[in-house]
Order: structure tokens, then sequence, then C-alpha cells
């Protein structure tokens, strides 16, 4: 009976625990490496494995996510890659954020299109078109209604040229808030199950004598 009670125990809370809604895992990459992100490419993308480099991508230098993203050939209009990672909400609103930047050692005729996602549609966009030896850094920051469940955070950059080792994208510094990182999201499968099986077994103790 304490064997089945720990298992039941257990479950719940690890069915739980992943329910905190609106945190992200190492979201200004101190961690040293992509940690909690996970890295993709584009149909006809080319990404070099992103690392973590310290970088200058707005007031202050810190650890950085470093790319090095291109088409792959002429046959493709654009290619790159980037970022996402899951997290879980619940109904209301979200609000995303996070800096980049961008430099070229001697110029380039496309500095990249970074664009953040949250799941897959579009939140807040930049393109930098030209650039000279001089960085570009902004923020991309934009807000969505969501309702209660599990959703992709991302950031995709893009290029219209094949891949040159003279260019160089940053990111940094993402945040999340809102009340949808508050707010309680649905209670999944296994909660219920648990919580019912749990109930039960306690019902069955509480009535012996």
């Amino acid at each position: 009976m304490k064997v089945l009670l720990l298992i039941l125990t257990g479950m719940l809370g690890f069915a739980i625990s992943p329910l905190q809604a609106g945190l992200l895992v190492n979201p200004d990459f101190e961690t040293g490496d992509l940690t909690g992100w996970t890295y993709f490419t584009t149909n006809g993308g080319d990404v070099n494995p992103p690392n973590v480099i310290s970088f200058q991508t707005n007031v202050t230098t810190s650890l950085a996510a470093h790319f090095d993203v291109s088409k792959i050939s002429s046959f493709y209009s654009f290619g790159g890659g980037g970022i996402y990672q899951d997290v879980v909400l619940g109904n209301g609103t979200v609000n995303l954020g996070v800096d980049w930047a961008s430099t070229s050692t001697v110029g380039n005729a496309d500095g990249g299109l970074f664009q953040l996602l949250l799941d897959g549609n579009v939140i807040d966009s930049f393109d930098v078109g030209a650039i000279t030896t001089t960085p570009v850094r902004g923020t991309l920051s934009g807000s969505a209604i969501v309702t209660a469940g599990t959703h992709q955070v991302s950031v995709q950059i893009t290029r219209s040229f094949t891949f040159t080792n003279t260019l160089a994208q940053y990111l940094d510094n993402f945040s999340i808030s809102g009340d949808a990182t508050t707010a309680s999201p649905e209670p999944s499968t296994m909660v219920l199950t648990a919580g019912v099986m749990l109930a039960a077994f306690m019902r069955r103790r509480g009535g012996k004598s």
C-alpha cells in the first residue's frame, strides 16, 4: 500500500511540475550553452551549429547565442534557421521580447531578417539589409492572445545569400510576461488520472477500522 501511495503521489507531482506557466529556460544564455533551446534550419537554409559567446547585443556585453546563417544554394531565394523553446501558458496575453545584433568584418549586402515567432506566427521582425562594419542592434517585441497549453517561442534568422564567414548574428535576453504566464494551464490527463486514483486510495484507507 505504501508503494502504491508513493507511485500515485509521484505521478501527481510529475504531472503538475511542468505546469509552472510562462517560464523560459536559460533566456539569457548564462549557462554558457544552449540549454533549454533547440536549433533548427529552414527549408533551403544552412546554419553552422550555434554556440554561446560574449557579445554586446544591447547596452552591455554578456553571453549571447551566436549564429552564422545563409541559404545553401542559389536555387533558394533565402534560407537560414534559428532556435526555439516550448513553454506552458494559461489563457490570456503573453508579451515576448529578445535582443538581436548583426555584425560583419567587411560589410555585406544582407545582414539578415530577424523574426520573433509564437507558434510559427510572426510577432515582430526586422530586416537588417545591407550592413557595414558597424554592428546593427535592436530588440524584437510583441504580444499575442493565447489559450492554455504548450506554445513554441522561436526566433528565425534568414538571408538571401550563401555562406560567408565574415558575417554573424546574435540573440540575447529573451523575455516573457503577461497574465498568460501566471494563469493556471488546463490540467493534463495525467493530473486528473493520478488525482482520481489518489483520492480513491485515500477513501479506501480512511474507511478501514
